[in-house]
């Protein structure tokens, strides 16, 4: 293995430095890439099968280091990817034992003499990290070192599967709390096998590397890791999708995954294509397989031997039939023997000599005399699709996707931060689109588990698209890893985009965004084209009863969401709940749409109140005027978060989680036009209209804040009629309300804010009082989340910042700044992140006036 980084103990420092706030550099760009790999041959070597048990050393090693007192909290052992290539070390690790396990796993001997060389050089490694291994950090016990036969097996694994930016990383983490960490010279392992087990190696020499055939399989870590590793040593499983580097021109089996749909370079001749071909000649009814007589129409010398074909004895030879029928595809012609990808009527005539011309230039679209993948992808013969959703014509690997959208979504809902704001999962509609969101998802997840659905390959493709995106992301903004639980944010992501329901995206990353300091999610790049199978008013069956429809009409409770995917994707099943949008050739649904929107507007317009103005009181628009009514203590016609966080009783920590959703133009206050713009706050506010009647009584208004008055709520009520209607709001109350609210208002504000003992424009944290949040200083406050709380010093002089780690009974000193939501004496997850949201800005400046949560802003001011 050559030294690639001339500087590799600064960078491991700096990596352990980054993992340590949970957050990762990006790794070095590799120089490692590994193209037209050649086998190994499997004879010369003198191992017969031998299990390194790399993942289970590794497993422990990983637990051993996640209980290291400040800094090992970052560590998951099943999800870790401590290098940032986009591959779990754990995956990795299965990879492997697999290839070292097995005598004749592909290139087993190219793996097994290295790695029996790099044992060595890994004993002399790992003697020298265990004679310095500390017994304390801070004064905190550390766990045991772990045992040198386990050491020595990691890192000779890890070196033989050439992952030098993992042990560079390794030994940066270490460095943060071992002094004296030796270095380590790549020169001294063996790198031969690299080429079978580097992330951009080629295990199995099928030309998709490794990472390639991880993004095509892994959808949920840890659940698909056997998964990936079965595709992985099997040159057959050519999935592919992303992550391998640039080869050229080489690459069947790259081009054969990017194509897929995309008009891409493809074996035009693979078992699934040769099998479409029949298809397009052959099914004579569309209804994609192929019964008896149709398939001895194109091979009739093969009669005799059905009953070896049709396999389950149905009558038709399906696509897995044929693909796994080794001696039958032997048997037929070859529709490609020059192997240019390109397939004329002579060769397919070859096949069967009925196929005419005619035909065949239905198929050759663009008159060049060949048939291309672009073609072959292009059509396909079948259902001719609803006025909801077009019949699928691209082709794909016939592989199911294991999604995991409905469990990443019920993950998502059963967050701390979220369930108070969605409630039961089996009952969520945060989109209010009429369904119910886990019981939409199941539908996707059943379209890409069922590889018979026309509209499987359409949702596959957009699904891998999405995945891909949602991956890059995650692996952009390590971030991302310590906010949400594991294997949920690329399943999600992925899912909402795939599903295509926009109402539900948008509510879905309002949630997200709710989450203190997640980052934003940018959309262009997503692939949206599957949504007319799987949004509401989709139609995956193409019987033109949208998917609203079918929901509505086999749903009474979560007991019937597999009925309800079972009707959407059978075209038999067509009762419609209603609920969806007119077809254009369906007149009545037009007509009664048109008719009664316009009578019952007009009529219920004219009728109400005798010319009084109408309105929803309990709508967003009127809501923001009862809120500036009650709330504008400053008279501008508009709501600070403080003034808002007032009138609603919210806290101001919740609001703090989507306050800059809606203060769009970064103000501090909330105007009409952007509580209008987004349902954001609206949705966390109450109903208050109980009743209906478009009047609000003093216990409805109570229902928004228990504390206004009746003197308050009479001058609101403008006509004086004891209830706050739509004349009040809309036709002068507002300014009466301003008047009183004012004048409470800021009296109570200013008479609780001044003269705070606590309140002080330094950060608790900065013991240097220099407006920047140092190391030690960070590390401070880690030792306070990682011993559950913390309490005052019985003499202030005896610690550095005054406090005590642990819980304790002396809190009678001010609260440490970072404790505020709530201040309960335990630094939580949240409190933490944002103290090193400072240190990495870096610095911050005391705002009082801005509305944070903490009264401090990030950077120096």
């Amino acid at each position: 293995m050559q030294k690639k980084h001339t500087n590799a103990g600064r960078r491991a420092a700096w990596c352990g430095a980054l993992l340590l706030l949970g957050l990762a550099p990006m790794a070095a760009a590799q120089d490692d890439t590994f193209c037209n790999v050649e086998p190994c041959p499997n004879w010369w070597c003198l191992g017969l099968g031998y299990n390194p048990h790399y993942e289970d050393d590794l497993r422990e090693l990983y637990t051993t280091l996640s209980n290291i007192p400040i800094i090992g909290y970052v560590i998951n052992p099943e999800t870790a990817d401590l290098d940032f290539d986009g591959m779990p070390e754990i995956a990795h690790a299965r990879l492997f034992d697999a290839i070292l396990s097995d005598r004749l796993a592909p290139n087993h001997c190219c793996v097994y003499e290295p790695y029996l060389q790099n044992r060595i050089a890994a004993e002399v490694v790992a003697l020298a990290i265990l004679a310095v291994w500390p017994s304390d950090i801070y004064g905190i016990p550390m766990p045991a070192p772990p045992d040198k036969d386990l050491l020595v097996a990691v890192l000779a694994a890890m070196t033989t599967s050439g992952q030098e930016e993992l042990v560079n990383s390794l030994i940066g983490f270490l460095a943060q709390v071992i002094p004296n960490m030796p270095p380590i010279d790549f020169a001294v392992f063996n790198g031969d096998a690299e080429p079978y087990l580097h992330k951009n190696g080629d295990a199995d020499t099928d030309r998709v590397c490794n990472i390639g055939e991880y993004n095509a399989w892994v959808v949920t870590a840890p659940n698909d890791y056997d998964a990936f590793v079965a595709a992985a040593t099997n040159d057959t499983i050519k999935d592919y999708y992303g992550g391998c580097p640039d080869c050229g021109a080489e690459g069947e089996g790259e081009g054969e995954g990017e194509g897929e749909g995309e008009g891409e370079q493809c074996d035009i001749d693979s078992p699934e294509n040769y099998y479409k071909f029949m298809l397009l000649f052959g099914d004579l009814n569309d209804d994609l397989t192929l019964s008896r007589d149709e398939f001895e129409a194109l091979a009739s010398w093969l009669s005799l031997g059905w009953f070896l074909i049709d396999s389950n004895g149905d009558g038709y030879l399906s696509l897995e039939e044929f693909t796994g029928n080794s001696l039958l595809r032997s048997l037929m012609p070859d529709i490609d023997p020059d192997e240019d990808n390109l397939v004329t009527l002579a060769n397919l005539r070859e096949l069967s000599d009925d196929i005419t011309q005619e035909q065949f230039d239905d198929v050759d679209a663009n008159g060049d005399g060949y048939i291309d993948c672009l073609e072959l992808f292009g059509v396909e013969p079948g259902p001719e699709g609803s006025c909801y959703a077009d019949a699928c014509h691209i082709t794909c690997t016939n592989t199911p996707i294991t999604a995991g959208f409905e469990s990443s979504l019920r993950q998502l809902y059963g967050m701390l931060i979220i369930s108070s704001l969605v409630g039961d999962p089996d009952a969520a509609d945060i989109d209010s689109n009429g369904m119910v969101d886990v019981a939409q998802a199941r539908l996707l997840d059943t379209v890409l588990a069922t590889t018979s659905l026309n509209c499987f390959c359409c949702t596959r493709v957009a699904f891998m698209s999405n995945r891909a995106q949602a991956q890059a992301l995650l692996d952009g903004i390590p971030l991302i890893g310590t906010l949400l639980p594991d294997g949920l944010f690329v399943p999600l992501v992925a899912g909402i985009t795939t599903q295509g329901e926009q109402s539900l995206i948008d509510a879905i990353l309002n949630l997200l965004n709710s989450i203190p300091l997640f980052p934003t999610v940018d959309l262009s790049n997503y692939d949206f084209s599957a949504s007319p199978y799987l949004a509401s008013n989709g139609d995956p069956d193409y019987d033109w009863v949208c998917n609203i429809g079918e929901y509505n009409a086999t749903v009474s409770g979560p007991a019937d969401f597999n009925t309800f995917v079972a009707a959407a994707l059978n075209d038999a099943a067509t009762a419609d709940g209603g609920g969806c949008p007119p077809c254009p050739s369906e007149g009545e649904g037009e007509g009664e749409g048109e008719g009664e929107g316009e009578g019952e507007g007009e009529g219920e317009g004219e009728g109400e109140g005798e010319g009084e103005p109408s309105c929803d009181i309990d709508g967003a628009e009127s809501y923001y005027l009862l809120m500036i009514a009650f709330g504008d203590t400053n008279g501008n016609g508009t709501l600070s978060r403080a003034e808002v966080s007032a009138v609603t009783g919210l806290s101001d920590f919740t609001l703090g989680l989507g306050w800059w959703l809606v203060d769009t133009n970064g103000d501090n206050e909330l105007s009409m036009a952007e509580f209008l713009a987004v349902d954001w706050l609206f949705n966390l506010l109450p109903g208050l209209d109980d009743n209906e009647d478009d009047v609000l009584t003093l216990g409805e208004v109570h229902g928004l804040n228990s504390g206004i008055t009746q003197a308050q709520f009479d001058a609101v009520d403008v006509n004086g009629n004891g209830v706050i209607d739509c004349s009040d709001l809309y036709g002068g109350g507002e300014g009466e309300g301003e008047g009183e609210g004012e004048g409470e208002g800021e009296g109570e504000g200013e008479g609780e804010g001044e003269g705070d003992p606590c309140a002080s424009e330094y950060h608790t944290a900065d013991q240097s009082q220099d407006n920047l949040i140092a190391l030690t200083e960070l590390l401070r406050v880690i030792q306070f989340y990682n011993s559950g709380g913390f309490h005052c010093a019985d003499d202030p002089l005896s610690t550095e910042d005054g406090y005590v780690p642990g819980p304790g009974a002396n809190q009678d000193c001010c609260p440490h700044a970072s404790d505020y939501a709530p201040q309960n004496w335990q630094i939580a997850l949240t409190e933490l992140l944002r103290v090193i949201q400072f240190y990495n800005f870096p610095g911050y400046h005391y705002c009082p006036d801005e509305g944070t949560e903490d009264g401090f802003c990030p950077g120096i001011a």
